[in-house]
């Protein structure tokens, strides 16, 4: 066989070869392509699977609360208790109207039925937001949308027993307060030097300093 046509059929032959590598390596490569991609689907449907779980979740866990809640009945006494010195009137319809609850002193508990409970929140918005009154009952808090107002005030326990703590405490207790209790933390303060009644004087000095009250002087 002549040396030309030989060497033409090696240069076929290495040719077939180099095309059939190649072709391989282009096949390795959408091969490649083609399981990143479909481990992008999988993470994603992964993380789809996560958030359908954790949503299910979700709502099992509020149909549960709303259940819960639902427990609460209209003629379920809610203990009420007063956060204001002196007297306090509440009333289902508002401005003295409908069902009248009346309280004389502050600390002066009552039960009142969740029904009416309920309209005094609604039509007497602004006393039941700042606790002019307490509710100590967490479902009735939770029902009349009160609970992120309780979060920032201090608790029924807090204020009555505030002269029971020491004087820093009280102190604190008294910048931790809503505006509200701060006027009724000065009341009480107020009504104890007025009845001869001994009060801390660092008590006095620190909260007729924070108040712009004249403590001192009563």
């Amino acid at each position: 066989m002549p040396r030309g046509v030989k060497n033409t059929e090696t240069e076929v032959k290495e040719k077939e070869v180099f095309v059939d590598v190649e072709n391989k390596n282009d096949l390795f490569t959408q091969m490649m392509e083609q399981m990143k991609q479909m481990q992008a689907q999988i993470e994603a449907l992964q993380k789809q699977k996560t958030r359908a779980e954790e949503l299910i979740k979700a709502l099992k866990s509020n149909k549960q609360h709303d259940e819960d809640l639902e427990e609460l009945k209209l003629d379920d006494d809610i203990t009420v208790i007063s956060q204001c010195v002196g007297g306090l009137t509440l009333s289902t319809d508002g401005k003295g109207e409908g069902m009248v609850y009346r309280f004389s002193h502050f600390g002066e508990i009552q039960d009142i039925p969740w029904g009416d409970l309920k309209d005094i929140c609604r039509n007497m918005k602004s006393l039941a937001q700042k606790g002019a009154f307490y509710i100590a009952n967490e479902k009735a808090v939770e029902k009349a949308k009160l609970k992120t107002y309780y979060n920032r005030m201090l608790s029924n326990e807090d204020i009555l027993h505030l002269f029971e703590k020491d004087a820093n405490t009280i102190v604190e207790l008294y910048k931790l307060a809503n505006d509200f209790q701060k006027e009724t933390i000065i009341d009480l303060v107020a009504n104890k030097k007025m009845k001869g009644e001994q009060v801390d004087g660092g008590v006095l000095y620190a909260l007729s300093d924070l108040s712009g009250k004249k403590l001192m002087d009563m």
